[in-house]
């Protein structure tokens, strides 16, 4: 079952978000009609001292991205890492507001190399032999706007999220058999990020709750470095090549959440 619905994710993100719109519907109108059942004809008096107050929350979970786009056609692979939210309520409203991280690793690579070291006394080129690795990441800061109606057991919720992303990659040079190591960060870059979420959090205690979320992002056109162009020249230059594309994508995170 759970490749079954990963090869849909991958494969049909189109069809993927239709159910889980529809899965989140079906189970917010599961937690309307126990409600209303609950209080049958007479509305809800709150009473902010019981466990129905609104308090700030921190989420975190790991994360899986899936390329969706231009992005899926021009970066070969699926991005994985973490992801944290924390929001604050407004007054006891059903709304929210905070602030949200995430990394995701875009992969990494070693490989055994020859470092240049400049020349000898006799004017002739000397090299070393060495060792190279190379990491991509990803990092995006956004800010939420939060929609969450219930604060019982089951709490369902959508967001709307808008912020930035940026692309990095680093190298690490190492000559073999000394502890020189030269560390090189290429073409840094960065782009817009906005879209939506929904999710749902079900409380083990009064504070602590498991939580599973969504989200459908949209990322503006940036560039990249291709790690797998990544070479080093004669004179111990970089050479690489960047990949331009929008960077959307749909991030599936599976985590717990805190309430203070």
């Amino acid at each position: 079952m759970a490749h079954l619905l990963f090869s849909i994710i991958v494969t049909n993100p189109v069809d993927m978000k239709k159910l889980l719109f529809l899965l989140f519907c079906l189970i917010s109108f599961i937690e309307i009609q126990a409600q209303v059942n609950r209080w049958g004809n007479q509305p809800p008096v709150y009473n902010y001292s019981d466990a129905d107050v609104r308090t700030p929350s921190l989420s975190g979970g790991i994360q899986v991205a899936v390329p969706t786009g231009s992005f899926a056609e021009s970066y070969d692979g699926i991005p994985a890492g973490f992801g944290a939210q924390f929001l604050f309520n407004i007054r006891q409203t059903p709304f929210e507001w905070g602030i949200g991280f995430s990394w995701h690793s875009m992969g990494s690579l070693n490989e055994d190399i020859w470092v240049y070291e400049g020349t000898d006394v006799d004017g002739d080129d000397v090299y070393s032999r060495g060792s190279m690795s190379v990491k991509s990441n990803n990092y995006a800061y956004h800010g939420l706007f939060r929609f969450e109606p219930f604060k019982g057991t089951f709490q369902p919720y959508a967001d709307l999220v808008g912020g930035m992303k940026s692309f990095s990659t680093k190298t690490e040079i190492e000559i073999k058999d000394t502890d020189d190591v030269e560390v090189n960060k290429l073409k840094p870059n960065f782009g817009l990020s906005y879209g939506w979420a929904v999710g749902a959090k079900y409380k083990l205690t009064d504070e602590l709750a498991i939580e599973l979320r969504f989200a459908n992002m949209k990322g503006g056109a940036t560039k990249f470095v291709d790690r797998n162009s990544i070479q080093i020249d004669d004179t111990g230059g970089f050479q690489y090549e960047l990949i331009s594309s929008t960077t959307d994508n749909l991030i599936f995170q599976a985590g717990v959440s805190l309430e203070f």
